[in-house]
């Protein structure tokens, strides 16, 4: 299967993770040839506070990553996705059987420059991938709302002009759909939408002008959120027209 890797933050136990997680994976997982999960995990040479790395140790780090990802490959170990909280950084691949696995890892850490450990453990359903590095929900739509805005810049887009954004939002109640048009300001025009599937079968597309930088867009979606989080509501896409320099035509880009 082709491999499709994201980045993404998030916290734990009240300090900042950072995965690089192989979305591509999912469509073979559980994979039944590579019931192990093998995690590598190794100290940051010198972490900064808050647990993650220094910019200056992301090359050893990548020369590392590329060192197991080929001598596991050797084993025909699939390489999941990895991540960097505490102070340390762990590696996760899937294997057949773990016997010969720790020659080739101690192999790559000691060409890496690295001081690490084996964590070998049996996962045939493949829940450490599923549950641990999968990106949840929030997450995955700041995956996607990166997408989009890069998607935008590659077509010329001028990501600071204010344009027209319609945002799709969905609940499971009429009482939630009422409660965000109370919240929401004047800058909003709400349309209902109809036709929808239950659970959340009660729409509305809310159309604000505003700019499509990252900053932007990733604020505007988040206080969306917390209103549907509390109101029983879904935040689905959002969609909006190109806008080049002058005397360039726009266009409509969205994703549904």
């Amino acid at each position: 299967m082709p491999e499709r890797w994201e980045h993404y933050r998030c916290s734990m136990q009240g300090q900042p993770a950072a995965f690089l997680v192989d979305l591509g994976a999912m469509d073979l997982a559980p994979d039944d040839r590579r019931p192990v999960l093998i995690t590598v995990r190794v100290a940051l040479r010198r972490p900064r506070p808050d647990g993650l790395n220094r910019p200056e140790e992301s090359a050893r780090l990548q020369k590392l990553e590329e060192l197991l990802v080929e001598r596991m490959s050797r084993s025909e170990g699939r390489y999941v996705g990895r991540v960097t909280h505490g102070g340390s950084r762990e590696f996760c691949f899937y294997v057949a059987d773990q016997r010969g696995v720790q020659r080739q890892i101690q192999a790559a850490l000691d060409e890496g420059g690295y001081r690490g450990a084996m964590l070998p453990m049996p996962d045939r359903k493949w829940e450490h991938y599923r549950r641990f590095l999968w990106p949840e929900r929030e997450q995955m739509q700041a995956i996607v709302d990166r997408r989009m805005v890069q998607a935008l810049r590659r077509k010329g887009d001028v990501l600071e002009t204010p344009r027209p954004v319609t945002h799709w939002v969905a609940f499971d109640s009429v009482d939630g759909r009422d409660a965000l048009l109370l919240l929401l300001d004047d800058d909003w025009h709400c349309e209902v939408r109809c036709g929808l599937e239950a659970p959340h079968e009660i729409g509305l597309a809310l159309t604000k002008a505003h700019a499509v930088d990252q900053g932007t867009v990733r604020a505007t979606v988040q206080e969306l959120e917390s209103y549907l989080w509390a109101l029983g509501g879904v935040y689905e896409a959002w969609q909006t027209v190109l806008r080049r320099a002058p005397a360039t035509a726009s266009r409509r880009v969205g994703r549904r």
